[in-house]
């Protein structure tokens, strides 16, 4: 027994702690962590009784530099801070903490509390000043010694990355060589799948569009295996949207090493430091870059090109350099074009009827406090102006395009049956190379041949399914029937093609963008006019001026006779329904288009008619026909006919349209009135039938 440790010390609980600082150590290193175990056969001979000392090792694979969260050191310090521990083994007193701020945290409160330490070498009481002075010193050599191992380490580190020598890890479409270089796969499947990635998003614009190509195709692409660091084993997955980022913002496609394009930030948080990784796309920033390091599925022209699309794909991104983002689907063209003359901001576009009217606004941004100018006006006229204008600039250029068209017409349906080409080699290929494993096992090792035999069933099902895909896409493809006749009268139609209901909104906005740089709209002279100057792509500018509709146009061009068919029936009926009303009477719209709800709200708000609203009916105690006849309670056939003598006052709009009564011509001795006039009416028809013989005289 030491006599450093005292009965107060015998009388509380001992700790053997037990941490390897890596995942690795815990599955290479065992021999060290049996050394740490056998602390406890130290705290047996210091005099500890073995149901009075706990083990925690719930730091196994857990760095102690502070950079993780340890529980098990946690839950130690807690357990010291509480009295309730009389010793800490470990095999070496550094393994507690590496940190300087978590040591002297807990040196502080074992010396407090009274608690010693133990490593296999001696016993520590914090409350003696030689103690203290040597286990600080251990301490501090520890931390200096770790500092300095991860000080080579990135030295050396760093030093290979500004060779171009550092590959961690092969990329998905490359293989490690021997001698540490990067080449491309000889896999042709892997190759082609991730050329048709690159391909298609120089086709569309757009990384979503590319996904959804590839989920609509039925095609995968590569990734990475688990554990494979040198490129040999893939495994095909659906292409989602961050995969097809990963591979075109990766700049190893273009044959550039990159090193340093990640940065580590510390953030301080509830539960302490936390780290944030964040990657920076901007050549410029990364710390070692050498281009032509090897063979690149793109040049760095493309990639450096890809990468502006992306970055202006991405709102944010489009929203702080003032354009429009990735082009959608809806109907106006010039969105993220067209810029306010008068504050510069990138006018916001809404959609009315139905999303089929475009209406360009100058409004501010989320989060911005500066006041817009108010400026706004219909998308119609300078969307065909535009347009024109734009058609007529490509006009030289339709014919070089059909010719273009026509010699790359099969290009993607090439690419889609090469992909299904190449997957039912694949699937054939590990289907024989199933059969073969299981020709090759003993028929006796049945446990094995059963294994195998489910692996080459499953190939089996796999060739199959990737065969009967093949056929289907062979089946349904349509041969190629048209020459360039074809394409050269689709040239000289241009203009018909692009008017075209088919046609896609995204390309055509696509095509703009292309073309136009941006587009400067003001009002002139008092806002009845409005100038649009089109910045050209190469520096030609264009001016066009138009006349806005006046202010009353809406308001004026209905009938007295329509609005005041519209105010009746708005008291009963909605939108929809009086519009319902309207096209059945052919009451007919100025341009002899059929009526909508939301041409009948638009006429509504400009003659300032009140929407229909059951409150304020029920309010006014206005009733339909059913609901009056209801209420006096006669047949609605016999109040209808008291209506049309004028007895009873009430409002028809449409001759097949609803009634309208008000409650208080209904109620008191106005109905009492209208039953005894029932009641007269049914005995004078009771009269005239006896006069003339009864029902069958």
């Amino acid at each position: 027994m030491n006599d450093k440790v005292s009965p107060a010390h015998l009388e509380r609980s001992a700790i053997v702690y037990v941490r390897q600082s890596s995942p690795q150590q815990v599955r290479h290193h065992h021999e060290g962590r049996r050394l740490q175990y056998a602390m406890k056969n130290e705290l047996v001979a210091l005099g500890w009784p073995a149901a009075k000392i706990e083990v925690i090792d719930d730091d196994l694979g857990v760095t102690a530099s502070g950079k993780a969260q340890r529980q098990g050191f946690e839950r130690l310090l807690s357990q010291v801070t509480l009295g309730h521990v009389g010793i800490i083994a470990a095999r070496e007193v550094t393994r507690l903490a590496r940190d300087s701020a978590d040591w002297q945290r807990l040196l502080a409160v074992c010396r407090q509390v009274n608690t010693i330490l133990v490593d296999h070498e001696t016993v520590y009481d914090l409350r003696s000043a030689n103690d203290r002075l040597m286990i600080g010193i251990k301490g501090s050599i520890s931390g200096y010694e770790l500092d300095m191992i991860r000080t080579r380490a990135l030295d050396a580190r760093e030093a290979k990355a500004r060779r171009g020598e550092l590959i961690c890890r092969a990329p998905v479409g490359y293989i490690k060589t021997p001698d540490r270089r990067l080449e491309k796969t000889p896999d042709a499947r892997v190759r082609e799948a991730i050329d048709l990635v690159f391909a298609k998003f120089l086709e569309l614009g757009s990384a979503v569009r590319v996904a959804r190509w590839f989920e609509r195709e039925g095609l995968k692409v590569p990734t990475e295996v688990p554990g494979c660091r040198d490129g040999t084993r893939v495994r095909w997955v659906p292409l989602r949207i961050n995969r097809a980022i990963n591979f075109l913002r990766n700049p190893v496609y273009a044959g550039v090493y990159a090193y340093g394009r990640g940065r580590v930030t510390r953030i301080s948080t509830e539960n302490g430091i936390r780290e944030r990784w964040t990657r920076s796309h901007d050549p410029a920033q990364w710390k070692y870059v050498h281009k032509e390091h090897h063979e690149g599925y793109i040049d760095f022209d493309t990639f450096e090109k890809i990468r502006g699309m992306l970055d202006t794909n991405r709102q944010s991104f489009a929203a702080r350099r003032g354009a429009g983002g990735a082009p959608k689907s809806g109907a106006g063209l010039l969105v993220g074009l067209i810029r306010c003359g008068g504050c510069g901001r990138l006018m916001h576009v809404g959609y009315s009827a139905r999303n089929k009217a475009p209406a360009y606004q100058c409004r501010p941004g989320i989060g911005e406090e500066r006041a817009p100018c108010g400026f706004k006006f219909s998308g119609v006229q300078p969307e065909t102006i535009v347009v024109q204008a734009a058609l007529q600039a490509l006009g030289p250029l339709a014919v070089a395009a059909a010719e273009c068209a026509f010699e790359t017409e099969h290009t993607a349906d090439d690419d889609r049956e090469r992909a299904l080409e190449r997957e039912c080699e694949q699937a054939r290929y590990e289907a024989e190379r199933a059969e073969r494993q299981y020709d090759a096992i003993e028929p006796e090792n049945r446990l094995v041949a059963a294994t195998l035999e489910r692996r080459w069933n499953e190939t089996l099902t796999r060739m199959a399914e990737a065969e009967a895909r093949l056929a289907e896409y062979r089946g349904r493809k349509q041969p190629r029937k048209r020459d360039r006749a074809d394409f050269m009268a689709l040239a000289k139609s241009f203009p018909e093609i692009w008017h075209a209901p088919e046609a896609d909104v995204a390309l055509k906005k696509r095509i703009l963008r292309t073309l136009i740089e941006e587009i400067v709209a003001d009002p002139v002279e008092d806002a009845r006019e409005v100038r649009l100057r089109v910045h050209w792509k190469g520096g030609a500018h264009t001016e066009h001026r138009y006349r806005r509709y006046p202010g009353g146009r809406v308001k004026n061009i209905y009938s007295d006779d329509t609005v005041r068919i519209i105010r009746e029936l708005s008291i009963m009926c909605d939108d929809r329904m009086t519009a319902k009303y309207l096209n059945e009477h052919d009451i007919p719209r100025p341009n002899g288009a059929p009526w909508r709800g939301e041409i009948v709200r638009l006429a509504r708000q400009a003659r300032e008619i009140k929407r229909y609203d059951p409150a304020r009916r029920e309010a006014e105690g206005l009733l339909t026909l059913n609901e009056a006849a209801k209420f006096v309670g006669i047949s609605h056939d016999a109040l209808a006919a008291l209506a049309a003598r004028g007895e009873i006052p009430y409002t028809h709009p449409l001759p097949r349209g609803p009634y309208i009564f008000h409650r208080a011509n209904l109620e008191g001795q106005n109905g009492d009135r209208i039953r005894m006039a029932i009641q007269a009416r049914t005995k004078r028809k009771n009269a005239e039938s006896l006069v003339n013989g009864g029902l069958f005289g």
